[in-house]
């Protein structure tokens, strides 16, 4: 006796995100430090970083050794991503490597760039 399990999964609302690693966190001082390759290093406060890990609200990013505002940092809804906006660009990093740097467990995290790319229209064939 034979049997197919067979798994749908609805169809996306938004487009499909890909992710670019281009960068990486680290724990510096009371400052995690972003550094972005070809950017630039950035910092959110560990006080900052905690209350967006705890959920409770948004951190600002700034601008590296200056107190100008770059940027936003929050958790997604599903609490596993720590995103953060720097300048018009979106970023994320996996939020539980960003607590094991907290502890001290990691030295560093991964940073990824992500893209949006457009929903494919439907009924539009894209493969070529």
């Amino acid at each position: 006796m034979g049997f197919v399990v067979r798994s749908e999964k609805p169809a996306q609302s938004q487009g499909k995100r890909i992710f670019d690693r281009i960068g990486r966190m680290f724990l510096s001082g009371e400052c995690l430090k972003i550094g972005i390759d070809g950017a630039g290093v950035y910092d959110i406060s560990v006080n900052g970083a905690g209350i967006v890990l705890l959920g409770l609200g948004e951190a600002d990013v700034f601008d590296g050794g200056s107190a100008l505002s770059s940027g936003t940092a929050w958790l997604s809804p599903s609490r596993k991503g720590f995103y953060f906006s720097i300048r018009g660009r979106t970023f994320v990093t996996p939020a539980d490597r960003v607590r094991k740097v907290l502890e001290g467990v990691h030295r560093k995290a991964p940073v990824f760039l992500v893209h949006k790319t457009a929903a494919p229209e439907a009924g539009k064939d894209t493969s070529d």
